[in-house]
């Protein structure tokens, strides 16, 4: 799965992002779905924030975005105590899911990580190895089923990718491509951006409202959305 990420990290990446975000931030070893509002309350993107064992966040969002993300991040980043890193060249990845997927995770996780995989709760995040390289992995699905993210260093996604095959035979593995895919994140009711999220719309117009934490203080966008929230959508 090609997408772009961004990490955040520094003494005052926290507070820097719950103004940024207007979501709650996840605990360490979560993920976060986060909307990111406009001064007038509609969509600057649908990301989802993890929060890795170590402190740092990973922000993930819609690659075809990232110079538009990027000019808001840097626009509003403070001077210091936050430091802001597009890593979207340097990591890459794959999603796995159906019901199998839990234990083709296991099967390719080395020692006592098979275990950890295996009790990787929904939208956990954390460190392992995966066939034998260092990786991140989430339990996060847009196909609406158990589902994981496994991403690595770019260079190493290849040798992800036969690991995965090779494993994968046995369970029978398949490529599914971006249709069946969408097929898919369709039946469950997930939207994506450029298609039900977008830049004119706001989150009560789309129902990313769920996401949004209008009682956790202030963010871009807060007096907006409560606003908006106030009436029915006009579409």
């Amino acid at each position: 799965a090609q997408y772009a990420r961004y990490e955040v990290s520094g003494p005052r990446a926290a507070a820097w992002l719950d103004g940024l975000v207007a979501g709650r931030l996840p605990a360490i070893g979560r993920i976060r779905l986060a909307p990111m509002l406009s001064d007038s309350g509609h969509l600057m993107g649908d990301l989802s924030v993890a929060r890795q064992v170590d402190g740092r966040f990973v922000l993930t969002g819609s690659y075809h975005l990232q110079d538009w993300h990027l000019r808001w991040f840097r626009a509003h980043l403070p001077r210091s105590g936050v430091r802001l890193r597009n890593r979207t060249d340097e990591l890459m990845g794959f999603a796995i899911s159906g019901p199998a997927s839990r234990d083709l995770l296991a099967e390719l996780a080395a020692g006592d990580a098979a275990t950890a995989a295996s009790g990787i709760g929904f939208l956990g995040i954390r460190p392992m190895q995966i066939a034998g390289t260092r990786a991140q992995v989430g339990r996060i699905s847009l196909t609406g089923e158990l589902g994981y993210e496994i991403v690595v260093p770019a260079n190493r996604h290849l040798a992800l990718h036969d690991a995965l095959l090779e494993q994968g035979r046995r369970h029978g593995l398949r490529i599914i491509g971006d249709l069946a895919f969408d097929s898919l994140r369709l039946e469950k009711g997930y939207g994506i951006w450029s298609a039900e999220f977008r830049h004119h719309v706001t989150p009560v117009a789309c129902g990313l409202d769920l996401f949004v934490a209008p009682d956790k203080g202030a963010f871009i966008g807060r007096e907006a959305f409560l606003r908006d929230a106030e009436a029915e959508p006009d579409r």
